[in-house]
């Protein structure tokens, strides 16, 4: 199959999804957001599942480290486990449309809210020959560039709110908040010939 690289590190899509529907969704789901991979305590972000195993919202195991899951429990979950939404889908319409297009591709997929501080280090997902899956982000909060780093192969990255991205996560990538109650979307998509035609007759250009 041939390499996503030809989309850049980056590359918008023409999907768009309403900051006033996720405020909403988000508000009526608070109770639902759990600790973003529990073992670690120290970097303040919580999930929403999008998917899960069950269709549920209790967290487990689809906002912990699937590694980390698995080498605990002697399992082999891998992000496409999580196929069933869960309610809060429905509840945004942009998010529901994605997952409409993409269906019956899309795995594992979540909100992310940071508090002040809340990151994710320097890392990779997966490496090419070994990833099976691509990445649609989206910022669903009102924050500015300056509010946020978010470096993607060692470029700073600016995202407009409510509008979606292809990311190429193989590369090395971090995020940092620097304020409190931003959301982001991830939604992992299986990268397969269907699903990468999918993916070109979605960009913003074409």
């Amino acid at each position: 199959m041939e390499s996503l690289a030809g989309l850049g590190t980056t590359a918008e899509l023409e999907f768009k999804v309403s900051i006033k529907e996720v405020n909403f969704a988000t508000s009526e789901h608070q109770l639902d957001f759990h600790p973003y991979n529990p073992r670690k305590t120290n970097d303040h972000r919580s999930g929403l599942s999008l998917t899960s195993l069950d269709g549920g919202l209790s967290g487990v195991p689809d906002l912990d480290s699937l590694r980390e899951y698995n080498l605990l429990h002697g399992t082999e979950l891998t992000e496409s486990s999580f196929k069933i939404r869960t309610p809060v889908v429905e509840k945004i319409s942009g998010i529901a449309d994605i997952m409409r297009a993409f269906e019956p591709f899309v795995a594992r997929s979540h909100l992310i809210r940071f508090d002040r501080g809340g990151f994710f280090p320097p890392h990779r997902d997966g490496y090419p020959g070994e990833h099976s899956h691509f990445r649609i982000f989206s910022l669903l909060s009102h924050s500015m560039a300056p509010e946020y780093n978010f470096v993607l192969n060692g470029k700073l990255e600016t995202f407009f709110p409510g509008s979606t991205y292809f990311i190429d996560t193989q590369v090395v990538h971090s995020f940092v908040s620097f304020v409190d109650n931003l959301t982001i979307l991830v939604v992992n998509i299986e990268d397969t010939p269907e699903s990468r035609r999918i993916l070109y007759r979605h960009l913003a250009v074409k």
